[in-house]
């Protein structure tokens, strides 16, 4: 299931994850690895053709494919990455022929044989990986700490739940890069479909501007930073294709 045309590629994803991990930028790092968590999903049918069927196999498959993406990019350190959609479908079928083979390996009870890995530097993968959910958790920990403090001050200037709600459906969609379907869904505004979408993204815009506003009294320095970052560093809003009242 791949997002709307306006979000990035996972080759372009790929690109800016680099860039984040260069820079030690934890935030950017966070909404990277987001966005590619829904971006992957566009390799779905490949999984399927790799035997995950079923949706705790698609399940594991694609949580690997992200974490071997993010070890993929992190080994490769400065070094450009050429032709990165090309990059990123390799490591994925990699990836899938690794997962593939152990699946075969489990259900054949081969316990005493070892598994041949499909690329290199195996060990250097496993490393990243954990080191990559290391790295990703203490992050998501912190911006959810931030946005959850910020979304209690927007509840409190006044504007009660629905200023909570425009907090909230900012960090989803320009944040977090989830589609406008599912956010609609997840703040109960769906029953219109076209409707529900406009209306998250005019309330993400708000929510975005109260972010930001908050920020400029935020008296934690480190917490005005990310929330400041993080809303002048969000996707870009399309135009939605109907009108609210």
């Amino acid at each position: 299931m791949r997002p709307d045309a306006r979000w990035e590629s996972v080759g372009e994803l790929l690109l800016k994850l680099q860039r984040a991990l260069l820079d030690g930028d934890a935030l950017a790092l966070e909404r990277r690895v987001y966005r590619l968590n829904y971006a992957i999903r566009v390799y779905d049918p490949l999984c399927k053709r790799f035997g995950c069927r079923d949706a705790s196999s698609l399940g594991e498959a694609r949580q690997r494919i992200l974490l071997r993406l993010y070890a993929a990019v992190q080994r490769r350190g400065n070094a450009p990455i050429t032709s990165p959609d090309g990059f990123a479908r390799r490591t994925v079928e990699w990836e899938l022929s690794d997962y593939a083979r152990e699946r075969r390996r489990r259900l054949a009870q081969l316990d005493q044989e070892g598994l041949e890995k499909s690329g290199i530097y195996e060990s250097d993968d496993l490393l990243a990986k954990f080191e990559g959910e290391r790295l990703l958790e203490e992050a998501r920990q912190k911006l959810h700490a931030f946005v959850g403090h910020y979304t209690s001050v927007a509840a409190a200037e006044g504007r009660g739940r629905l200023g909570a709600r425009h907090v909230g459906a900012w960090f989803a969609l320009r944040v977090q890069g989830r589609p406008a379907d599912e956010v609609a869904r997840m703040l109960g505004v769906a029953e219109s479909p076209d409707a529900g979408r406009a209306l998250v993204w005019q309330w993400a815009k708000r929510g975005r501007d109260l972010v930001l506003r908050v920020a400029t009294s935020d008296t934690d320095p480190e917490r005005a930073r990310v929330m400041r970052a993080a809303a002048l560093g969000g996707a870009s809003e399309p135009a939605p294709s109907s009108r609210t009242g």
